[in-house]
């Protein structure tokens, strides 16, 4: 159903949800073991709706307005959207993404592996995903396999004329709300552990 079928607006619904699992988190600051922690979260947040943003064309795919001519003629598919109009915008951001979902991924499933246990007062701890979220960056690294081996198996046979690139993006943004809920649930879990003076 392209831009406005479940994959394209699913992927937006969850990337919503994890911007105000992500301001839930900054609002608790003071309970972060490190303060870049807090502006890695910001970071992410901003992160979420630049690609939820991106991802309706900042409203244009569900409100259907003309997009003004000057830049209409810098964005390769005539969008009000910036992804269109440069790599830097779009590729390479999402290629980042990717690498430190996949990184994450490998680092916690070690973690779980070795049975580490939690430490609430390590910020790396803290960074690294749970295994939750890891086994959706599994998905997100495996999902597109079938077109990175074309060259050797020919094209991926897809019975349902779903763009694997669509289903990576919402399983990206189901990443980052598991991520970030993760985080929240962290925090929680801290301030209901202090003790009355602390809080």
């Amino acid at each position: 159903m392209g831009e406005q079928g479940p994959v394209e607006l699913g992927t937006v619904v969850l990337l919503v949800i994890a911007v105000v699992a992500g301001i839930q988190v900054i609002r608790r600051r003071k309970t972060l073991p490190a303060a870049w922690l807090r502006w890695w979260t910001v970071a992410l947040v901003v992160g979420c709706v630049y690609f939820a943003g991106e991802e309706i064309s900042w409203g244009q795919h569900l409100f259907g307005w003309d997009t003004p001519a000057p830049l209409a003629g810098l964005n390769d598919q005539g969008e009000t959207n910036l992804h269109n109009m440069s790599s830097w915008l779009d590729q390479k951001p999402r290629l980042g993404l990717e690498l430190w979902v996949v990184v994450g991924t490998v680092i916690a499933l070690l973690r779980w592996r070795r049975k580490e246990h939690p430490q609430p007062d390590n910020a790396w701890h803290w960074f690294w995903p749970w295994p939750l979220a890891a086994s959706t960056g599994l998905c997100v690294a495996l999902v597109r396999m079938p077109e990175r081996l074309e060259p050797l198996l020919g094209p991926p046979q897809n019975p349902f004329d779903i763009r694997l690139a669509e289903v990576q993006e919402l399983l990206l943004g189901l990443y980052l709300l598991l991520y970030l809920a993760a985080l929240l649930v962290r925090v929680k879990r801290v301030e209901v552990n202090r003790s009355p003076d602390q809080r």
